[in-house]
Formats: structure tokens, C-alpha cells, sequence
């Protein structure tokens, strides 16, 4: 999360004060990418297909919050990936939500940022830009138009979404992985969003064990069966008074 703070996205002193309040998006993006710098490119790569659901290459670079201007539109987007395919930059967008919504076309001028605006904050080299994907991580029944709407336009791009219990299971994925790196990336990330009022999502599912057989007495002496035979009944009806 200090990535948020050295971007100036949120105060060290709100947060330490305020930890158990409603987590702000910038710190859930901070939390789950800015911390995947300390892995190593492979763990990276492995990292971020299983946020975004896209297969990237052996090395990618990740920039949280760049800032954009074009002509009159000016646009953050929360994440940014380059990725390297046959020797081209190729970029992919994210935006992490948390309840919130997206904007009035907010996933057209977030492309249309990156792929033709002048980067003022972020030194994501110059324009033009081919960007071949966008992820909404997040996503809720709210953003089912503005998701639909970018595919219309957009149709020779991936545009994917992910609800947090979707990423959950991704996660998961990772754990059981033999790599340390990894499997410390992820214990961090759900130890964090386990302590927020959303992210009990990603806490361990219980394990469950078959059981044998058994009946049970109870203190009017009458023996009942756990899984006693199902027979049909009769169609009846109760009046009352």
C-alpha cells in the first residue's frame, strides 16, 4: 500500500489511524500491484495472468496511476501493463473497483488516453500505442452496460471483467504453485483483504471430511437413521381459524 502513499493516492497517517474502515481503491491497487515489483519477471508474469486474465510474455512493466492528456480529455487509469510481442510494445489497462462505479464511458477514454494522449505522469514512452486489452477488477452487475458498450466499440480488443469472488479462485491457483516468491505474494495479499469488510472472500475454505455411517439416540429412547429413506407424500392442506 505504500505505493498509494509515495503517489500521494492516500496518507500514511489515515491509514494507520483508520484501518478498519471501507479500503479506498487506490489502496487495494497498490496493495495487489505495487508489491508485485518485488517479484521476480517470471513470478510477475505469473502474477498478473491470474489478475487479468491474459497471458502475457516473460517480462512486463507495470505502472500504477499514469497520468494522461488528450486534447481535452485528461485520464488516470489505475494500471497500466506494456508488455513486448514480437519485438512491438503492446499495452493492457486495469481498473480495480470496489463497489464503485465506472464512469460514463470511462473504458473508452481510458484507451483513447493511452493510445493517443500524451503521457504527463507515468514515462510511458510516447504515442502512438497499441493497446490490446482492458480488465475491470471488481466488476458487479453496475458495470455490466459500460463493459458491454467498450465491447461494441472496441471489438478487436479483450475487454474482461472479474468479481473479487472470481479472482479468489485465481488466487487460490497460485498457492499451489512451488514458488516461494508466489506463494509469500499471495498469503500477503489475502492477509490484507481479509481484513476488509469485502475481502472475507479470500479466506481459506474449510475443509470439509466425509463421515461414516451413524444413527443417533435421543432421550425418548427412539433410534433415527442420519439419512433416513425419502418416501412420497401425500398433497395435504391446513386451515386455520
Amino acid at each position: 500500500m505504500f505505493c498509494a502513499v509515495i503517489s500521494r493516492k492516500a496518507r500514511l497517517d489515515r491509514l494507520i489511524d483508520g484501518c478498519n474502515k471501507q479500503p479506498r481503491e487506490d489502496i487495494i491497487t497498490s496493495s495487489l500491484f505495487g508489491s508485485i515489483e518485488f517479484l521476480t519477471k517470471s513470478e510477475r508474469v505469473l502474477a498478473l495472468n491470474v489478475l487479468t486474465g491474459h497471458e502475457f510474455s516473460k517480462d512486463v512493466n507495470v505502472f500504477l496511476w499514469p497520468y494522461f492528456r488528450n486534447g481535452k480529455e485528461r485520464c488516470e487509469p489505475d494500471i497500466v501493463l506494456r508488455d513486448i510481442v514480437e519485438g512491438h510494445s503492446v499495452y493492457w489497462i486495469v481498473e480495480v473497483k470496489w463497489g464503485a462505479a465506472l464512469g460514463v464511458n470511462q473504458i473508452q477514454r481510458e484507451i483513447r488516453a493511452l493510445q493517443t494522449g500524451e503521457c504527463c505522469r507515468g514515462n510511458i514512452p510516447y504515442a502512438p500505442r497499441k493497446v490490446i486489452g482492458y480488465t475491470l477488477l471488481g466488476a458487479e452487475e453496475k458495470h455490466k452496460d459500460v463493459l458491454n458498450e467498450a465491447r461494441q466499440v472496441y471489438v478487436e480488443m479483450k475487454v474482461l471483467s472479474r468479481t473479487w469472488t472470481e479472482l479468489t479462485s485465481r488466487l487460490r491457483y497460485l498457492t499451489n504453485i512451488d514458488d516461494t516468491g508466489l506463494c509469500a505474494w499471495t498469503k500477503t495479499v489475502e492477509e490484507f483483504l481479509n481484513a476488509t469488510s469485502r475481502g472475507y472472500i479470500l479466506g481459506s475454505w474449510p475443509v470439509l471430511y466425509p463421515t461414516e455411517a451413524k444413527h443417533f439416540m435421543f432421550g425418548s429412547g427412539g433410534i433415527f437413521p442420519l439419512m433416513p429413506a425419502r418416501q412420497k407424500v401425500s398433497v395435504v392442506q391446513f386451515y386455520f381459524d
